[in-house]
């Protein structure tokens, strides 16, 4: 959980209420120190460390069951976060053992880590991890990230939240502010509740519980819902967390309101990423399924969903709109493997053939293409005078020469206008696929799971 970056032991101590005594409440027929009473009051004994050793320091965050601390761990000199239960939640107290094992067991490096639970202090409370970075929403506000990025910071979510779900446990609030971003651009899932209340709350009590801007249909309308459809709750609002990281707005703000004025707005249909951005309409039908509103039709993971998302952005180019791709053969049978063979790996690009360098120039001056994908020998303009004509017409169109002939100084002169991939018929798929994604990022495809902040 996110604390204060300062390694060393606070410099205020923070003790106890300033209308009690530092001595042990039970002996003095007084009321117990609340969390909230020792905050940002300054004081000089040892009876206001929680547990003889945990020193609050300020309130991080607070829901509808629980509050989380930053504190300071003086046993183990190290900054550490409390999560408590608020003390009006009469939870029982072998459901609050079980569930913070459970918890305990989530061990993964997008999951924040459960160290201790002290069951005996009232109220009990989990020591979970000090992450030194910053929230989601605060990242994306400051910065908005590219393509890349986000895909990179979902599927980093996604794993974690598949961790959590691995368990039998369901977030049930997901949402920007729940995701901490350290400064390694490490991402940790936090926030995932003490007690997981499909199993033991009432349709009301569990599904009135999160944030409604992210909430699934299900559980905002009170319906009940299978303990196995947890997990599919939890995806509908990570898409919601997608769409707004990608576009910028979430998928019911940007909806038509209800014309009768009564029904909710999250029983409409929500808007798709082409009709509220640039994104290209590849990426409309992952989150359609995603934010379906019956349970059953959306991804059984959030790691399929983003399997879905990173599939739709092999067709489009750094900012997210569709690939545009040129095919300029001469040969019949060319053409068409190439339409067939780029139509089946890069799903949802926009693919243009034409069978002479007079005609490619229309195109270009019609519609300038993501990439041309050129063969050097053809009747009429054709080699270096048909790239260097392309590049007047659209200087930053980028060229692949894909041809069953070729000279060196037709080559080099090529390698002037910038051309740097050239491939000799017949050309190997992945390699040509390869090349497009290279020329379209700009850089050799990394890995999108550690992003630099």
């Amino acid at each position: 959980m996110r604390t204060p970056p300062s390694t060393s032991a606070p410099t205020r101590p923070y003790v106890r209420m300033r209308s009690q005594s530092a001595t042990d409440p039970s002996q003095t027929g007084s009321t117990p120190l609340r969390p909230e009473d020792l905050v940002g009051v300054v004081a000089d004994g040892p009876a206001t460390l929680l547990e003889g050793r945990y020193r609050l320091i300020d309130l991080l965050g607070e829901g509808g069951m629980s509050a989380v601390y930053g504190a300071y761990d003086t046993l183990l000199e190290r900054p550490v976060a409390l999560k408590m239960l608020h003390v009006n939640q009469n939870v029982p107290h072998d459901v609050l053992v079980r569930e913070a094992r459970v918890l305990a067991a989530v061990r993964h490096p997008n999951v924040v880590a459960v160290h201790a639970f002290h069951e005996a202090n009232d109220p009990p409370f989990l020591v979970m991890d000090h992450i030194d970075g910053t929230s989601l929403d605060v990242l994306a506000r400051e910065k908005r990230p590219t393509l890349h990025e986000a895909l990179g910071y979902l599927r980093q979510i996604a794993d974690g939240l598949d961790a959590i779900h691995a368990v039998g446990l369901v977030h049930g609030d997901i949402k920007p502010s729940n995701v901490l971003v350290d400064r390694s651009g490490r991402l940790f899932v936090i926030d995932v509740g003490l007690v997981p209340m499909l199993e033991r709350a009432s349709s009301q009590e569990a599904f009135g519980i999160g944030t409604p801007a992210y909430m699934a249909p299900e559980r905002a309308l009170g319906a009940v819902v299978a303990r196995a459809m947890g997990p599919r709750s939890d995806v509908y609002s990570f898409a919601v967390l997608a769409f707004e990281l990608l576009t910028g707005t979430r998928p019911l703000e940007a909806a038509p309101p209800p014309r009768d004025g009564a029904t909710p707005r999250v029983a409409l249909p929500p808007s798709v990423p082409s009709e509220v951005s640039e994104l290209a309409r590849v990426f409309d039908e992952p989150f359609e399924r995603a934010l379906s509103r019956t349970a059953l039709a959306r991804p059984a993971s959030a790691g399929a969903f983003v399997d879905a998302l990173e599939r739709a952005a092999l067709a489009v180019d750094a900012r997210g709109r569709a690939l545009g791709i040129l095919v300029v053969d001469d040969e019949p049978s060319a053409r068409t493997l190439l339409t067939v063979v780029l139509g089946s790996r890069l799903r949802g690009v926009e693919i243009e053939t034409v069978n002479r360098g007079a005609a490619a120039l229309e195109a270009i001056a019609r519609r300038a293409p993501s990439v041309m994908i050129v063969d050097l020998q053809m009747p009429g303009i054709a080699g270096a005078e048909l790239v260097r004509a392309a590049l007047a017409i659209a200087p930053g169109l980028r060229i692949i020469v894909c041809t069953g002939h070729g000279s060196g100084p037709e080559w080099r002169e090529l390698k002037e206008f910038g051309v740097r991939h050239f491939f000799v018929k017949p050309v190997e798929t992945d390699d040509l696929v390869r090349a497009i994604r290279e020329l379209v990022d700009g850089t050799p495809k990394r890995d999108p799971r550690r992003l630099p902040v």
